[in-house]
């Protein structure tokens, strides 16, 4: 996921979100948000948030959302069933994501 201010975001295995430099590559922080795999990320187009699925694949879903410019975590969502996309609005005021039910948003 892109930043406007030319930061990328990455997701992994370990339960860290990684922001890079766009411009050289370089790894600028490491956010560990989890225990869990980081499944999907969303940045928030307007402030400093960025939302993340963690889950084990089975029964441990949640949604996660940090602040990465302090590092701070600003809340956490358990979630009855894996999400299949997560994404801000395009001025950042709403966090949504989707799942497999027919009513899903």
């Amino acid at each position: 996921m892109r930043h406007d201010n030319g930061l990328l975001f990455s997701g992994g295995s370990d339960g860290t979100i990684r922001i890079w430099r766009e411009d050289d590559a370089q790894l600028f922080k490491i956010l560990q948000v989890s225990h869990l795999p980081v499944r999907d990320v969303a940045v928030n187009p307007s402030a400093s948030h960025v939302g993340a699925i963690v889950s084990d694949a089975l029964s441990s879903h949640y949604l996660t959302v940090w602040d990465w410019d302090t590092g701070e975590h600003v809340y956490s969502l358990p979630l009855p069933e894996a999400p299949l996309s997560l994404g801000y609005s395009p001025r950042g005021a709403y966090l949504v994501y989707s799942d497999v039910t027919f009513n899903s948003i």
